[in-house]
């Protein structure tokens, strides 16, 4: 089991930023966009700082946002926030990047990288160009994306690939087109729907906390396989998983810090961590991703999961059009106005 500690908290941190390529922790805790090559900021009135992970021997006078990302508060907080988004976000990004990916290895008549003979015999006479291009204008959330019902403690990964609503919202859709990004979803989750990945919170400090990073690991561990072999790329789900079974610790580790948020004044952290209670916690709602969710079902209290959304660029080489929300995507930009044409996507891969 890891051990609880100031370094692997950051350690565990910097892997759920880092997962979907976009992000990269730096030394000194800030966090810069990698197409932009810019900070990520967070923004209070006229007041813009960089956000940065908090640590042991962080100080207030220091002039960044503290992301403290395993502590609740009644305030609410513009980090966790940012945070929060990005990692419910993760998912349905790879997975659309899986599917742009089997659609074009698809187009190109390639089937000998990887086990997917089978797949790509069902699919072979009705992929084109265009689908590419369709696949393009989806978005990540559309795809997946995890919900949060305050109530019951519950989170739960659902997607709108299925529904009538995201169908007439792209009425100039063919038929065929449909019809391949839900045979290879289905093939990629094993269903039309993602019911399976639903989590009640057991650790009552950090109920929103611990539900959505159990639905985005869940989800993130079943991707692995199909990041690793269509896109070459590691998700590191085994560290994940065994960072998430120590989340009560890291949930208790700096449970003493009030850091800055939208209510609370910074204090100064001291240069050891004192285990104290934790802080009273609040969990804010999820505002639906597409149109209006379902109505949550409750899941039963042993219920657990085995195995998010951003539009994006680039994952494994593959083009797709840039958009503002793949720069800081929960509405605190970051955005430089003056990018250029060719950006470093995710995994460093270029944009174009």
């Amino acid at each position: 089991m890891i051990e609880v500690n100031a370094q692997t908290i950051v350690e565990f941190t910097k892997l759920l930023i880092e997962c979907g390529g976009v992000y990269e922790v730096q030394s000194d805790y800030t966090i810069n966009n990698k197409l932009t090559g810019e900070k990520v900021m967070i923004v209070e009135a006229k007041d813009a700082k960089p956000l940065a992970i908090f640590h042991e021997g962080a100080s207030t006078y220091e002039n960044v946002k503290w992301l403290n990302p395993f502590k609740e508060s009644l305030g609410g907080s513009k980090e966790r926030d940012w945070f929060f988004n990005l990692i419910c976000n993760i998912s349905g990004m790879i997975t659309k990047y899986v599917i742009h990916k089997i659609i074009e290895d698809g187009v190109k008549k390639k089937d000998d990288s990887y086990g997917s003979f089978a797949l790509m015999a069902k699919i072979h006479d009705k992929v084109d160009e265009t689908m590419l291009g369709e696949i393009e204008k989806l978005t990540s959330n559309a795809l997946v994306s995890i919900y949060y019902n305050k109530r019951e403690k519950v989170a739960e990964a659902q997607t709108e690939l299925f529904s009538k609503e995201l169908h007439d919202a792209f009425p100039k859709f063919r038929k065929k087109s449909w019809e391949v990004f839900q045979l290879i979803f289905q093939e990629i989750f094993g269903s039309d729907d993602l019911s399976e990945y639903k989590y009640r919170a057991k650790i009552l400090d950090i109920p929103e906390t611990e539900a959505k990073l159990a639905v985005a690991i869940a989800l993130i561990s079943h991707l692995g396989p199909f990041a690793k072999d269509f896109l070459g790329k590691d998700l590191h789900e085994a560290e994940l998983n065994a960072h998430f079974e120590v989340l009560e610790g890291y949930s208790k580790l700096y449970a003493w810090a009030t850091v800055s948020n939208d209510t609370q004044k910074s204090t100064t952290a001291p240069s050891v961590m004192p285990w104290a209670a934790p802080a009273p916690y609040s969990v804010m709602p999820t505002a639906p991703a597409y149109g209006t969710p379902a109505p949550m079902p409750v899941a039963p209290s042993s219920a657990t999961t085995e195995t998010g959304a951003i539009k994006m660029s680039s994952y494994g080489g593959i083009a797709v059009p840039i958009t503002n929300d793949m720069y800081q995507p929960f509405g605190y930009n970051n955005m430089n106005p003056n990018l250029p044409q060719t950006a470093r996507g995710l995994f460093g891969q270029p944009v174009r």
